[in-house]
């Protein structure tokens, strides 16, 4: 099991998302985080996909992080964070 920290950039920008929603999109955004922590808790070397530099990147709709794991202290770091957008039909 790890321990799961949020930059406090990520934190800022997470509040600063939940703070500007609607009260439905605030439920899945409070459902997607608990996602988030839950498997870079238990699994975190297994989450997501993996990126340069010993990032990994992570979607949990409507929510995408990158974070990075560090073995030594067991601890997933969540970096960035950002609201996924719907994609446009053509």
């Amino acid at each position: 099991m790890y321990k799961v920290d949020w930059a406090e950039s990520a934190m800022h920008e997470l509040t600063r998302l939940w703070l500007q929603a609607n009260a439905e999109l605030r439920k899945t955004i409070t459902a997607a985080t608990h996602t988030i922590d839950t498997d870079l808790r238990d699994h975190p070397n297994e989450s997501g996909e993996s990126r340069d530099h010993g990032n990994r990147i992570y979607f949990a709709s409507p929510l995408c992080v990158t974070f990075r794991v560090e073995e030594s202290s067991k601890t997933s770091v969540v970096t960035t964070v950002w609201l996924m957008r719907p994609r446009k039909k053509r």
